[in-house]
């Protein structure tokens, strides 16, 4: 997939769940990172997810404040330790 299409992608599931547009480069940027290396299906299993967690009642933050949509999907995938996947992929290479 071209850099275009997931530019692309990651808007559509940025609108999905309801993160603001245009977006900040940073988030943008970690959305196209997901579709990348985990694959749009996969992307798309956690944004369900995310988005039945907000129907149904949401997720906190550590201070108690509640959590976006987009909040909750990335808080899903650090879980799921896509995190520290890249970030391996990352120290690997700055070498």
């Amino acid at each position: 997939m071209n850099l275009q299409q997931l530019a692309m992608d990651s808007l559509f599931i940025m609108r999905r769940l309801g993160e603001m547009l245009p977006p900040e480069e940073h988030t943008h940027r970690a959305f196209i990172y997901h579709l990348h290396t985990q694959g749009k299906a996969t992307v798309d299993i956690f944004v369900n997810e995310a988005i039945e967690i907000a129907h149904n009642g949401g997720m906190m933050r550590q201070d108690g404040t509640p959590r976006t949509t987009g909040g909750i999907f990335f808080r899903l995938t650090h879980k799921a330790g896509w995190e520290r996947q890249s970030q391996r992929i990352k120290r690997r290479l700055a070498r």
